[in-house]
This record gives structure tokens, C-alpha cells and sequence, in this order.
């Protein structure tokens, strides 16, 4: 059958007729434009064809269609057509409301089909038609993308990643479309997205810029806008030995809310981010992060006597929760305070804090206890987490490495 879409004249004449339920048509020649006219269906691959009753109104030039008699079947060889998962059969009348649940589930790739309907109530005296054609190949489609938000600090440059899905490129070309008033935004990464935000000197409130992403079909995505607050810099917290880092804005935070804080060399702030972290000190930052609040008490362990009064608190608070248990010297169980912090150590008082306190940083799937520290790799699940990822577990952590240990904590501890 010949291929032939509505024009505006079929409409014009079909509009100038007033036809009733019972009515026949007045003139031959609508029902000789009527052969010639066929309602067409692409589908990609194997995948179903859904059709909508916008797809039937259009097809026939009608306002508002009220049902369909299915009035032949596609070929059994080619496919078949449901409703709801149910197979159609001919002489079916299907509801307006009901054609959104209408598909063809087609039999192979490339298939052509076909099947005949008519609308219900209408004077229409022979059927349509309604092909379907099939393409072999899956079609490059564009990609699309997703608004995002981030938070910033004023003075602080913040680092992220761009928000595309495109299931059928194998390459991505990410780029600005309308740049940030009030700042400077550079795509470090076009493949993936990545991007640093640096507000602009002395400004914090809202921000926002545009971006877009390129297919290596040539097809462009939709436009989506990515909002940045940039929150005012109340402590004016700048560590000029961070200054471009990605962990400057984490560090800023920690100090902020009085879980991590620097030092001064000088009239400069710096934060020593090499510098080491010993096991006391990550604990009570750990627990300060969670919002876990420290009380007085014994811990038990040998080496009590070498606490401070504040490390005693914490360090005892930690043992009755199972957050910490000890090292085993030949001096009994001690807690080794001043010791350096290997990354499992840390891994390991992160993920049973995480436990306790139900933070999503720890999957649900994974039971954390004391008793069960053998049954899982800590440091895995914060590698999981984008965190520490290429941390050794015997080796010593640094203050950047604590400070995105802390972080993720201090964030998720903010999520509940």
C-alpha cells in the first residue's frame, strides 16, 4: 500500500463534513482518499512498538477518538499484538484510554508488519491500515542529560562531574553552553564531564551555568543547567596550601564545623595535608564527624594511663560501642593513641561508625560489627565509595587522606 501521510486538504475535507454514528459518508472520493492512507510505526531491534491514541488521532485527522475494532492481525511470522500482555484478537474493541497499552512485539529484527483497524462510532466504512517497520540496528540516539546542584564556599574553587546517559556511543564530548555570572567554570575532562567551579572573589549566593554533550554520532543532547550555592565564608577558612585542591572545599568544611582543623605558619593558614594522623586523633574526629557524643568512663584498655583526659572520653566511648577494640602488644590490649593510623585502621572505625549510626556509606547488604571484621574488606567498601581508592592497608594515611575519610562521613551524617 501505497505510503501517504495526512495532509492539511484530507483534514479541511473531512472537517467540512458533520458525520454521526449512523452516517454514511457523502462523498466517494473520501473513501478513495481513505485507501490511501496509512498510519506508519518504526521500532529498533527486537524491542516493542507501544502505540498511544494520540498515534490513531493523528493517523485519522480526528480530534478525539474514542475506541478501535482491530480488524486484521499482524502475520504470526512477523509478530504479535497485546494488550496489557494479552494477545489482540480481530474483532477486539479497544478504549481510547486503553490504546496506551497497546504494543507489537515484533518476531525478529527487520521485520515488516501489518494489521487493519477501524475507529468505532464513525462512519468510516472500510478499515486502515497500520504498518510497522523494524530497523536491524539499534538507532544512535542523543544523549540527554540532568540538572544538578552543588554547594560551594566562597573563595574556594569546587570540583564535580557533569550528568549525562547515553546507552549507545561509546564517547562523550561534554561542553559549556552559557558560562556562570558569577564565576568561572572549565571542563577539566570533556569525555567525562568532570569540571572545576571557582566563584568569583568575595561573591557566595547562587550561581548557575549551562552545558550540553556531543555523541560520536553528532548528536547533541538537551541543555541542562547546573546550580551552585555558594555558601558565605564565615570563618574566611582559605588553607593557601590547598588552594586548587580537590579536597580545599572538604577541608574548609571539617574546620567550619570544628571536626578538623589547621594550623598557621605565620600570618598564612595551611593545612599540612602530607602530614600525619595518629590513631587518636582520627577517632575523635571520626566520632566528632558522626555527631557521636563522647562520655566520661574507662576503656579498659592497658595503656589508659597515657590518655589525655579528652582522648580518655572518646577512646572509652568508642570501646562500649564496638567502634574500636585494640591492639594486642605484650603489654595486654592497648588502644596505642599516638601511633600512626594505617588506612584499614581507618577504613575499618569508618565503616562500624557508618553501621551504628546507619549511614549509606556502608551497603545494607553488609553486616559491620567487631565480631565480624573479618567477614569484610573495609577498605573495599570505602573504595566502593570513591574513597581512598588507591590507599594501601598497611601504610599510614595523611591529613588529605583523613579529610576524605571524614568528609564522607560528616555528608552522610547530614543525609539522615
Amino acid at each position: 500500500m501505497k505510503k501517504l501521510f495526512i495532509s492539511a486538504i484530507f483534514a479541511a475535507i473531512l472537517l467540512s463534513f458533520s458525520i454521526g454514528a449512523q452516517a454514511s459518508l457523502l462523498s466517494p472520493g473520501l473513501s478513495v482518499i481513505q485507501k490511501s492512507v496509512t498510519m506508519e510505526k518504526k521500532g529498533v531491534a527486537k524491542n516493542a512498538v507501544a502505540f498511544s491514541s494520540e498515534d490513531f488521532e493523528e493517523a485519522l485527522g480526528m480530534e478525539k477518538i474514542d475506541a478501535i475494532k482491530i480488524t486484521s492481525l499482524p502475520s504470526p511470522e512477523t509478530g504479535t499484538l497485546v494488550l496489557d500482555g494479552k494477545s489482540v484478537a480481530a474483532g477486539d474493541v479497544i478504549k481510547s484510554d486503553m490504546l496506551n497499552h497497546l504494543c507489537f512485539l515484533p518476531a525478529d529484527n527487520g521485520v515488516c508488519s501489518e494489521f487493519g483497524f477501524i475507529p468505532c462510532e464513525s462512519a468510516y466504512k472500510e478499515d486502515f491500515s497500520c504498518v510497522i517497520s523494524m530497523t536491524e540496528q539499534a538507532l544512535n540516539l542523543a544523549p540527554t542529560t540532568k540538572d544538578g546542584t552543588i554547594s560551594d564556599m566562597a573563595g574556594i574553587t569546587v570540583f564535580s562531574v557533569l550528568s549525562a546517559d547515553d546507552e549507545d556511543s561509546k564517547s562523550l564530548h561534554f561542553s559549556v553552553v552559557s558560562g556562570a555570572e558569577h564565576g568561572t567554570v572549565e571542563i577539566l575532562d570533556v569525555s567525562t564531564g568532570e569540571y572545576r567551579y571557582t566563584p568569583a572573589k568575595g561573591f557566595y549566593g547562587k550561581d548557575s551555568f549551562t552545558f550540553c554533550v556531543t555523541d560520536d554520532g553528532g548528536n547533541t543532547s538537551n541543555v541542562s543547567k547546573v546550580t551552585v550555592n555558594v555558601e558565605k565564608n564565615e570563618k574566611n577558612i582559605i588553607y593557601s596550601d590547598m588552594v586548587g585542591d580537590e579536597l580545599h572545599l572538604a577541608a574548609a568544611v571539617l574546620f567550619e564545623n570544628d571536626i578538623m582543623l589547621g594550623s598557621y605558619d605565620g600570618k598564612t593558614r595551611v593545612f599540612k595535608p602530607d602530614g600525619t594522623v595518629t590513631r587518636s586523633d582520627f577517632l575523635i574526629m571520626a566520632m566528632d564527624a558522626a555527631g557521636i557524643h563522647a562520655a566520661s568512663g574507662e576503656s579498659g584498655f592497658s595503656d589508659e594511663a597515657e590518655f589525655s583526659p579528652y582522648e580518655k572520653k572518646y577512646i572509652a566511648t568508642a570501646k562500649s560501642l564496638g567502634i574500636t577494640v585494640g591492639i594486642e602488644t605484650e603489654n595486654g590490649l592497648c588502644f596505642c593513641a599516638d601511633r600512626g593510623i594505617t588506612a584499614e585502621e581507618a577504613a575499618l572505625i569508618a565503616c562500624r561508625i557508618s553501621a551504628l549510626e546507619g549511614l549509606e556509606l556502608v551497603p545494607s547488604d553488609i553486616a559491620v560489627s567487631v565480631m565480624e571484621d573479618d567477614s569484610y574488606d573495609a577498605l573495599a567498601v570505602l573504595a566502593n565509595a570513591g574513597i581512598l581508592e588507591r590507599a594501601k592497608a598497611e601504610e599510614n594515611i595523611c591529613r588529605a587522606d583523613a579529610v576524605e575519610i571524614l568528609y564522607s562521613i560528616f555528608k552522610f551524617t547530614e543525609k539522615e
